[in-house]
C-alpha cells in the first residue's frame, strides 16, 4: 500500500510541473527576447553586403530553428479573421499592425492588399509616396489614414488610395467578433519547449552563451553544500531543543525562551555581516574567510579542511536564522498535545515524563513539524540567495541575483522551474512523511 502511495504522490507531480511550466512559459513569452535580433546582427557581422531577400531567409530560418514560427500553445479560441501566419511574420510589429488592421476591418482579402500595397510604397522611389507610406504605418483609425492621404496630396489613381477605398467600401468589422478554435497538435512552442523542460534543456544563456543546465547544475551543488549541512543541524538542535523548551520550567528556559523569540527576530542579512565582523574582518577575530568558494573551483588541490572552512559561516548563517523560528514551532507543537487527554491518562499511569515525551506527545506532534521542515527545505534556497550573495557563492541564488541584473531571461526561468520542483518533492517527501507517522491517511 505504502508503494501505490508513493507512485500516486510521483505521478501527482506531473500534472503541477505542467501547470506550473505553462505559468512560465506564458511569463517567458511577455518577456523581450534578444535570440532572434543577436543573430541575426551576427550574420550581418559576417556578411554585410547581404540583400534584403537574404536577410529575410536568413530571419524565417532563425525563426524555423527555434520554433518561433508555430503557434503559441495546442490550440487558440481567437477571431475567425486572424490567420495563423501572422505569427511568421518578422518584425513582430508587422504581424501586430496587420492583426490590428484585421480585428478592426475584418476582411482579409481588402486588409492584405491595403497592407501589401503599404509595404511595397515603403520602398517607392517617389519620395512623398514612401513619406505617405511611413506615416500611414501602425495607423488603423481610418480618419487618420484619410488625413495622411490628404497631407500628402496622393492621387485618386494612386494605389495607396485605391487600396484605401476598397479597405472602406468592403469593411465588416463584425466579422471580427466571430470566434474560431483550431487545434494545432504538437507542433506548437509550448510543446517544443516543455519537451526541452522535461529533458532539462534551457538552451543558452544570452550573456555568455553556456548551457543553461551546466551552469544551473553547478550552482545547485554549491546550494546544497551549504543548505543540506544547515538543515541537518537545524534537525539536530532545533527538535530536541524545542521539546526541552516546551517541557521544562524555571528561570533557564525562560531565558531560552526568550532568547529564541530575539534570535527569529534578526534579519538574515544583520546576521551574515554581524558574522563576518565577529570571525573574518580581523576586528575581532580572522580565522575564517569571509567570501568566497576557492577551494570548490575546478583544479583546486586544496584540502577537506581547507574546503570546510569556506562553508562555517554560510552554514552557521542559516542555522541560526533559521533556529528561532524552527525552535519555537516545534515547541508549539508539543505544547498543544501536552494538555490532551492522553497525556494525562499516561502520567496517571505513573510513565515517567521522558517517556511520555518521546514516546507518545512527540509521535503525535511530528505532523507539524514534519510540515514545518518540508517548508524550510525550500525557504532554504530563497534564505540562501542573500547568503551566497553577501558571501560571494557561486550556488542558486548567486546565479539567479546575477542573471536577473544581466537580464539572462533563460537562467531565471530554469532556476526559477527547478525551485518550483523542489518545492513538489519537498511536499511530496512531506506527505510521505505523514504517512509513515500515520499509516490511517490516504491519498485519493
Amino acid at each position: 500500500m505504502f508503494v501505490k502511495y508513493i507512485f500516486k504522490r510521483l505521478l501527482s507531480i506531473v500534472p503541477a510541473l505542467f501547470a506550473l511550466s505553462l505559468f512560465v512559459f506564458l511569463l517567458k513569452s511577455a518577456m523581450p527576447d534578444n535570440v532572434v535580433e543577436n543573430r541575426v546582427n551576427a550574420a550581418r557581422i559576417q556578411n554585410s553586403g547581404i540583400s534584403q531577400n537574404d536577410f529575410t531567409r536568413i530571419v524565417k530560418e532563425i525563426r524555423s530553428n527555434l520554433k518561433l514560427d508555430r503557434p503559441m500553445f495546442y490550440f487558440s479560441v481567437k477571431s475567425s479573421v486572424l490567420p495563423d501566419s501572422l505569427i511568421e511574420m518578422y518584425p513582430v510589429e508587422q504581424g501586430e499592425f496587420l492583426k490590428g488592421l484585421l480585428l478592426r476591418y475584418g476582411t482579409n482579402q481588402e486588409v492584405v492588399a491595403y497592407y501589401q500595397t503599404l509595404q511595397n510604397t515603403l520602398y517607392s522611389t517617389d519620395q512623398r509616396r514612401r513619406k505617405a507610406a511611413r506615416n500611414l504605418y501602425g495607423k488603423l483609425e481610418s480618419e487618420k489614414i484619410k488625413l495622411v492621404l490628404n497631407q500628402n496630396n496622393l492621387k485618386e489613381e494612386d494605389q495607396l488610395m485605391i487600396a484605401y477605398r476598397n479597405l472602406l467600401a468592403n469593411s465588416k468589422p463584425y466579422e471580427s467578433l466571430m470566434p474560431t478554435v483550431r487545434w494545432y497538435g504538437v507542433e506548437n512552442q509550448f510543446h517544443y519547449w516543455f519537451k526541452s523542460v522535461v529533458t532539462f534543456d534551457f538552451g543558452r544563456s544570452i550573456v555568455d552563451n553556456g548551457l543553461v543546465s551546466k551552469k544551473i547544475i553547478r550552482a545547485l551543488w554549491n546550494t546544497l553544500l551549504i543548505t543540506l549541512p544547515a538543515l541537518l543541524i537545524l534537525l539536530i538542535i532545533s527538535i530536541p531543543l524545542g521539546a526541552w523548551v516546551a517541557s521544562g520550567k524555571g528561570t533557564v528556559v525562560i531565558i531560552v525562551r526568550t532568547l529564541l523569540f530575539s534570535l527569529d527576530a534578526i534579519p538574515l542579512f544583520w546576521l551574515a555581516l554581524l558574522l563576518i565582523i565577529l570571525f573574518a574582518s580581523g576586528v575581532f577575530l580572522n580565522v575564517l574567510p569571509a567570501y568566497g568558494m576557492g577551494a570548490f573551483q575546478e583544479g583546486s588541490d586544496f584540502s577537506l579542511f581547507e574546503k570546510m572552512r569556506y562553508l562555517i559561516l554560510p552554514i552557521t548563517t542559516l542555522v541560526f536564522a533559521a533556529m528561532g523560528y524552527l525552535t519555537i514551532q516545534v515547541m508549539k507543537a508539543i505544547n498543544d498535545e501536552q494538555g490532551k487527554l492522553y497525556v494525562l491518562a499516561a502520567r496517571a499511569r505513573g510513565l515517567p515524563e521522558f517517556r511520555i515525551l518521546w514516546v507518545h506527545i512527540f509521535k503525535n506532534s511530528l505532523i507539524p513539524i514534519i510540515t514545518i521542515f518540508s517548508q524550510y527545505l525550500t525557504a532554504a534556497f530563497a534564505g540562501s540567495l542573500v547568503v551566497e550573495v553577501i558571501f560571494s557563492i557561486p550556488g542558486m541564488g548567486k546565479l539567479l541575483y546575477d542573471s536577473v541584473l544581466g537580464r539572462d531571461f533563460n537562467v531565471i526561468i530554469g532556476v526559477i522551474l527547478l525551485i518550483g520542483l523542489i518545492k513538489m518533492v519537498s511536499n511530496m517527501l512531506a506527505d510521505l512523511g505523514y504517512k509513515l507517522v500515520n499509516p490511517t491517511i490516504t491519498y485519493s
